[in-house]
């Protein structure tokens, strides 16, 4: 049921109501995704800053998608983060799978997809 009204909420550009929706279930790095694949980064990077976890995640997605356009920093909020930390994409992909493991016991492995 979450996950075609998280969708649905997306598909009708409600993406707000998805993010909470989210967030009230407690899927932060879900909810930091959905932003990161709708390009909404500032808001992703809140959300990671203020819950304190997946910001090199953000900050990583941010870099890679910059690179793929040719494209240089010019948040300033960004350019502050990279300054102060290092993207270990091994990290990163280590907290995203427990993340998802952890959704799976939770019995969100259903209701949510990648």
């Amino acid at each position: 049921m979450m996950r075609a009204g998280v969708q649905s909420c997306v598909f009708c550009r409600r993406p707000d109501e998805a993010v909470a929706t989210l967030l009230a279930a407690k899927f932060v790095y879900r909810a930091i995704k959905t932003l990161i694949r709708l390009h909404k980064w500032e808001q992703a990077l809140d959300i990671a800053v203020q819950n304190k976890t997946h910001v090199d995640t953000v900050l990583g997605y941010r870099q890679k998608f910059l690179a793929g356009m040719s494209h240089t920093e010019t948040n300033q909020k960004f350019i502050q983060i990279a300054k102060e930390m290092h993207v270990d994409w091994d990290a990163v992909n280590a907290k995203i799978a427990l993340e998802k493991e952890n959704e799976r016991r939770a019995g969100g492995a259903r209701t949510l997809q990648n």
